[in-house]
């Protein structure tokens, strides 16, 4: 159990997760969301810190592409690249794991930016050495 567990159910209670990521140390990470409607001109953002509300700056932001439009739904992309991942902070209990903190914020043109969902990233120590 995470250390912000009370953010994650206040998460739950809210409809906005929590959703969890699994994110490999010093390998690139991709996820794709798909929204059921068409969100033309809206941005996503998204970042990670070791717990909500951790002074700035982030651990990492996501990179973003999208939306993607198409049946009505809507696709967007969130992406680490392995050099990010391989900053993120090493594990230090020895059990291979480290739990950060997400969420990722929704904005429509012209409008007010509110958190669509967040939860708990899961980053895996690495073995091999990549590349």
């Amino acid at each position: 159990m995470t250390t912000f567990y009370p953010w994650l159910r206040q998460l739950a209670a809210a409809g906005q997760g929590p959703v969890s990521l699994s994110i490999d140390r010093g390998l690139p990470f991709k996820q794709v969301w798909t929204f059921g409607a068409v969100l033309t001109g809206y941005v996503l953002k998204g970042s990670l810190r070791l717990a909500p509300d951790t002074p700035d700056p982030t651990l990492a932001d996501f990179s973003v592409t999208g939306p993607v439009i198409a049946g009505g739904m809507s696709t967007f992309t969130v992406e680490l690249s392995a050099t990010q991942t391989g900053l993120l902070p090493a594990d230090v209990d020895g059990d291979g794991i480290d739990e950060l903190a997400f969420d990722i914020l929704l904005t429509p043109p012209g409008g007010t930016q509110v958190r669509a969902f967040g939860g708990v990233a899961t980053v895996a120590g690495k073995v091999s050495n990549v590349g």
